[in-house]
């Protein structure tokens, strides 16, 4: 117990727009292994604390079940205007063998390390705009050997809802002072709303149990940023229903062997099912075939050769999409 609970990565909710936090759920069968005079161990929630600097404290922002899928949406979040610190506790019930009575403790938050998300802020000189991007930050820990072998994504698009399908550039992480600065090349990037997101692909993996978020090569530190602010906070994201595609479920979630993609047509067409990447990269096709009215059920096992992290499964037939959340851990 003495490593506590830690936070996965922190990136954004492509849905929200918002911070998400992830974490692995603790290892209790591994635990109970090392101390067999335990007869119950169970993790009844976890809470996400987010700093806050007037009170120069940890606040709690949300909690969830110790059996829920480990991934938390700050919704109070505007990643698009500063950087977040966030920390992670469990409450936790256990019992002995020779003691029937039970006990219930809250890990330490001070053994877990914080994450500090990327911030991303604009510069507009002239006829030019630059993007300012802070790297990401864990306590105690150096990832500025890492700077190295970083690789910058920009997204760029007119539309917000779709920002995260169009990569714009890439470049190597080359820093200043730990802060990157992207410059736009194209002279009309002011001329029109553009929305950008700004994330960071490692190269080079790392260990798992040192550092999770580094491990996860589809570049989890993400963070959006508009180089007109104002109007893209008036935007609303509406959704509208399409009976073509009903019942759309992946289950179980996280992903193991026996996880699959299930839903209903209404209608015939061909039906892709598109695996992205938390920053919107995509990492792959599970399904491409004309299918007939009816519910089905498409296999999804494979999802476990992708590294850890959040992914987003997308469903589409004849222009309808829907998109799922899954968690992928190791």
């Amino acid at each position: 117990m003495s490593r506590g609970v830690q936070i996965s990565l922190v990136s954004v909710d492509p849905d929200t727009w918002k911070n998400m936090i992830v974490w692995q759920h603790f290892n209790l069968t591994a635990l109970m292994a090392s101390y067999p005079f335990l007869d119950l161990l169970v993790v009844d929630s976890y809470t996400v604390h987010r700093w806050d600097s007037a009170g120069a404290i940890y606040l709690p922002i949300g909690t969830i079940s110790g059996t829920a899928l480990p991934v938390l949406v700050d919704s109070f979040s505007m990643p698009e205007t500063r950087s977040y610190k966030y920390k992670l506790t469990a409450s936790i019930r256990y019992s002995y063998q020779l003691d029937p009575t039970v006990h219930t403790f809250t890990s330490i938050i001070d053994s877990c390390r914080y994450h500090k998300t990327i911030h991303a802020k604009k510069q507009i000189s002239g006829d030019t705009l630059k993007l300012s991007i802070e790297p990401y930050e864990v306590e105690n820990y150096d990832i500025t050997q890492f700077l190295d072998t970083l690789k910058v994504l920009v997204y760029r698009s007119t539309d917000s809802n779709t920002v995260l399908m169009h990569l714009y550039d890439s470049v190597y992480y080359i820093a200043t002072d730990t802060t990157f600065e992207y410059v736009d090349s194209d002279t009309n990037s002011l001329d029109s709303l553009y929305y950008y997101v700004g994330a960071c692909d490692l190269q080079t993996p790392v260990d798992p149990l040192e550092l999770l978020i580094l491990k996860a090569n589809s570049g989890p530190f993400s963070q959006s940023i508009s180089n007109l602010e104002d109007n893209r906070l008036q935007i609303t994201r509406t959704v509208q229903t399409k009976k073509i595609l009903t019942a759309v479920i992946i289950a179980p979630n996280p992903v193991n062997e026996q996880t699959t993609i299930n839903y209903t047509l209404h209608g015939a067409g061909l039906v892709t099912i598109d695996l992205y990447t938390a920053s919107g990269r995509f990492a792959g096709n599970l399904l491409s075939q004309y299918q007939s009215p009816g519910s089905y059920s498409v296999p999804a096992g494979s999802l476990l050769r992708q590294p850890t992290g959040v992914y987003l499964i997308v469903v589409q037939i004849n222009g309808v999409k829907h998109a799922l959340k899954v968690l992928v851990v190791e």
